[in-house]
This record gives C-alpha cells, sequence and structure tokens, in this order.
C-alpha cells in the first residue's frame, strides 16, 4: 500500500505570554493511503484545521515529522504546491476575475498550458453547473457558488492530493452533491487522494474510506466507518422530540441528554430499547411528543462512546 501522507508525532502549541500553552496537536500520528476519500473527523475546536494547515505547509510543526510521498515537508515545502490542491476554510475572492479566469489562473500556475488550463476549467464548471455563470465576475457570485469555484480550483492541474477543509459547508443539497459526484470521479480517473476535514457526521459517514476521529489534538480512532460503528454495533439511540418547552422528569434523570432544545437522547443496549421505549410510552403525555425513534449507531455514536462527553 503506498502512501499520500505519514504523520508522526505532530505536536503544534500555541504560546501567549503569562497563561498556559494551549496544545492544538499533541502527538498526532496519522497515515493517510493513496487513492481513498480519507477523512479527518471531529468536533470544532478538535485541532483538525491545525492539522490541515500544518500538512500543507501554511503552519510549521512544534515539532514531529509529516511525510509526502515518502518527502520530509518540514525540511522540503516546496514540494506540497507542486503535489497538493487545497481548499481552505478562509476563502479568498478576486472579485475582478470570472470564474473562468481564476481556475485558468490558477492552472497556469501549476504549470499548465493556457490551452490546457481552459479546457480543464471549462469541464469543472460545466461539471458543477456554473458554466452559465462562467464569464461573469466572482464579485456576482452568491457566497455558496464562490465556495464551490474555490473547490474547483484545488482541482486545477490534477494534483495527486487534494485536501479540503469543512468543503460543502453551507452549501444546498443539489450543488453539494454535484461537489462530490465531481470529486468522486477524480478520484476514480486519476487515482487522487482526497482528504475530507469535517465535523458532519452524516456526511463523512457517506463519502470516506476511511476516518481518523480527532479530539483536543489528538487522534482517538482510526478505521473505516463500517469497523467503528461495529464496536457499538449492540447499541441503540432512542430519540424524543418534544413539542412542549418543559421536558418531562423522566427525561432528565438516569443517561437521557438533552441534544438540543427539546430533542433527548439515550443510548442503551438494544436488548433494553423495547423495556426504555414501554417506560417513556407510559410517561409522556402523546400531545407533548412529536416524535419518537430508534436509530442505528452513527460515527457520532462511536465519538461520545470513545471519548466520554457529548459532540459539540
Amino acid at each position: 500500500m503506498t502512501e499520500s501522507y505519514r504523520v508522526e508525532d505532530l505536536v503544534k502549541v500555541y504560546k501567549v505570554p503569562g497563561k498556559p500553552p494551549v496544545y492544538a496537536n499533541n502527538g498526532v500520528n496519522l497515515v493517510v493511503p493513496s487513492g481513498i476519500v480519507f477523512g479527518i473527523f471531529g468536533p470544532n475546536g478538535a485541532g483538525k484545521t491545525t492539522l490541515i494547515r500544518q500538512i500543507v505547509g501554511l503552519l510549521w510543526p512544534t515539532r514531529g515529522r509529516i511525510y509526502l510521498h515518502g518527502v520530509d515537508v518540514v525540511q522540503h515545502p516546496d514540494v506540497i504546491p507542486r503535489q497538493v490542491g487545497y481548499y481552505g476554510q478562509r476563502l479568498v475572492y478576486f472579485w475582478t476575475l470570472s470564474a473562468i479566469e481564476l481556475l485558468v489562473f490558477t492552472g497556469r500556475l501549476r504549470g499548465m498550458t493556457d490551452k490546457a488550463a481552459k479546457a480543464q476549467a471549462d469541464e469543472l464548471i460545466s461539471r458543477v453547473g456554473l458554466d452559465h455563470k462562467a464569464s461573469r465576475l466572482l464579485a456576482t457570485f452568491s457566497g455558496g457558488e464562490i465556495r464551490v469555484v474555490s473547490v474547483l480550483t484545488s482541482l486545477m492541474g490534477n494534483p495527486p492530493v487534494v485536501v479540503l477543509d469543512e468543503p460543502t459547508a453551507e452549501l444546498d443539497p443539489v450543488m453539494r452533491q454535484n461537489i462530490w459526484n465531481l470529486l468522486f470521479a477524480v478520484n476514480k480517473q486519476f487515482g487522487t487522494t482526497i482528504i475530507l476535514v469535517t465535523h458532519n457526521v452524516l456526511e463523512a459517514e457517506q463519502v470516506v474510506d476511511r476516518v481518523a476521529v480527532i479530539d483536543e489534538g489528538r487522534v482517538v480512532a482510526e478505521g473505516t466507518p463500517s469497523e467503528l460503528r461495529a464496536s457499538i454495533a449492540d447499541k441503540s439511540r432512542v430519540e424524543v422530540r418534544l413539542r412542549v418547552p418543559e421536558a418531562p422528569g423522566i427525561l432528565l434523570t438516569g443517561a437521557w441528554t438533552e441534544m438540543r432544545r427539546g430533542v433527548f437522547s439515550c443510548t442503551v443496549p438494544r436488548s433494553e430499547v423495547s423495556s426504555l421505549l414501554h417506560a417513556i410510552t407510559g410517561e409522556l403525555d402523546p400531545k407533548a411528543v412529536e416524535d419518537v425513534r430508534v436509530v442505528n449507531p452513527t460515527l457520532e455514536d462511536y465519538y461520545v462512546t470513545v471519548v466520554g462527553k457529548q459532540w459539540q
């Protein structure tokens, strides 16, 4: 198995005078196999973006090693622009360029001829349904459209690795699906390694081949989504959604957790689901309940089980 990235004992410390040091990453060890969709998954503030900004050369590690196709990028950061396409959360807009001009400009920076860059830019814009706006200035685009064009810049020149930090945040379902259809096609056609950073549980489970779960700057688990879910396969989550603002006493005791206002959750062994449902239906006023459902384990449930705290 070839590797796109190998991260060894990576530490990133932020020091503020008069305050204890903050470990954004604290001993991260990670291997990203080539040619797969690899997810880096965790709640907000877990250290995902800090990790990514180091592997794409935008932050200098406090200590540790990062290897890209076997090359130490701390010692040789110049290899990153030639091999990695990156989409970050902090978007930089070129308001006076059109979408097609931005993509062609990016392609030229990656060594493409003008003709080849124009051809790929046309294809990418068409694949996401923005060909009718290709020649318009980015200043006229919506926030979601600009996000999509920014993702497309990471694909120009067909880099062997594409790193995407929350690429589909705030996109509508159609545009999100267009982006993933394109990414899957690129992955299949060119064997591109795609590294996805996300806190979106549903997206992570649907699109990644393998995932690393990060919490408080450490990798707490790694595997395929099915492998991680299998470790808690004997459990189920019962959710109760209320119509009324005040929760009955039964939902305020024991293992019940208020996930958000009016929605309560309890994870129990599958053998206890029936008795739990019987208990709550006997206690709750049907008029106060909007929905009761039993949910199979998800990566979020895995996180809660392994880390011992609720998703943030």
